[in-house]
């Protein structure tokens, strides 16, 4: 009888003892809505081409807004080291919900000697666009204070922007024209011009500090960077019969800051939350790109002239692109 006891007694205390050293979590979810703003911009310039004048060449620039407002949600789990999170998982999900207020601009020129531009063609366009993203992020507490605390910070964040040109407006020089004074002349279309759409899976690694104001209001910041961010994006000129593709790394770098007040107590087992994010990326690739046509091209259509383009192909376009966006977000939420 002895032995069962203390057989018990040791079985309990080994629960007991397993039951306390078990880490506490939190769990946290919370709907978000906010705006988006930004652009990507899209360059290509090539001197020496052939048929231009030696030191010449011909250029290209898309830029292509974001600004339109968004909603979704995120979720953390947060393994606790006594009153403090050790360890934060945490996922985002974001969503467009309107088109862009601004147009979508394209312009092309010379490149003439010295460094000096003629633009030749400029048009603008009214946007149809879908945007979406998603994340999942990891925090490692390292260092912390009385008022403060550092993470280690390692996440991926997948972002697709689908983007349609409906229609143009804008001006032109008749290149063909052999006056000494060229022909100027504007013009608009109603058709659906291009289509383009662009990926980004941007894996990145940083530092979040984190200020702590009292027990209920927090302060934390982020900052990440990335050269393994891949870039994809396809541009189709419905209205010329050829698509552009372009695949490959570039470099990213990631910034936010959270204001974060907790509404209840901090030693209430539930307690809801109110954030205010903002967030700032920068996302850069010098690519190579191909156009293909899939059929004739009908700006080289002159009187007699008997070339299909169907089926060209030409490789190796230097293809850059720039994207710079901002987001201002409000998170309410409840932690369990």
């Amino acid at each position: 009888m002895k032995n069962r006891i203390l057989c018990l007694s040791l079985i309990l205390t080994l629960v007991v003892g397993a039951s306390t050293a078990f880490p506490r979590t939190e769990f946290s979810l919370a709907p978000t809505g906010g705006y988006h703003w930004g652009h990507t911009l899209y360059k290509f310039e090539a001197v020496g081409v052939q048929g231009f004048p030696s030191g010449t060449g011909i250029g290209s620039e898309l830029i292509f807004p974001l600004d339109f407002p968004v909603i979704g949600a995120a979720a953390e789990v947060r393994i606790m080291k006594e009153s403090r999170p050790a360890w934060t998982i945490a996922a985002h999900f974001a969503k467009g919900v309107s088109n862009p207020g601004d147009v979508f601009t394209d312009r092309d020129w010379y490149a003439i000697p010295n460094g000096l531009i003629w633009n030749f063609s400029w048009t603008e366009s009214e946007v149809d666009a879908s945007f979406t993203e998603f994340g999942v992020e990891a925090e490692r507490l390292i260092a912390e204070g009385g008022f403060w605390k550092l993470s280690f910070l390692v996440g991926v964040d997948y972002q697709k922007i689908s983007q349609d040109a409906l229609g143009f407006k804008g001006a032109q020089y008749d290149v063909d024209d052999v006056s000494a004074a060229y022909d100027f002349f504007i013009f608009s279309d109603p058709r659906l011009a291009l289509t383009y759409e662009i990926t980004y899976f941007k894996p990145h690694i940083g530092l979040a500090p984190t200020l702590l104001f009292g027990d209920r209001v927090s302060l934390q910041m982020q900052a990440a960077a990335s050269p393994l961010v891949r870039i994809k994006d396809k541009d189709n000129h419905l209205l010329r019969f050829f698509e552009t593709e372009s695949d490959g790394r570039g470099f990213g770098f990631f910034s936010s800051a959270s204001l974060q007040v907790d509404l209840g107590s901090k030693m209430s087992e539930h307690r809801a939350f109110l954030a205010l994010d903002g967030s700032f990326e920068r996302l850069s690739a010098n690519l190579s790109a191909t156009s293909t046509w899939y059929g004739n091209d009908p700006i080289d259509d002159t009187p007699g002239d008997v070339v299909d383009n169907t089926g060209w192909e030409i490789s190796g376009i230097p293809h850059d692109i720039r994207s710079s966006q901002y987001s201002l977000a409000l998170r309410f939420g409840y932690s369990l």
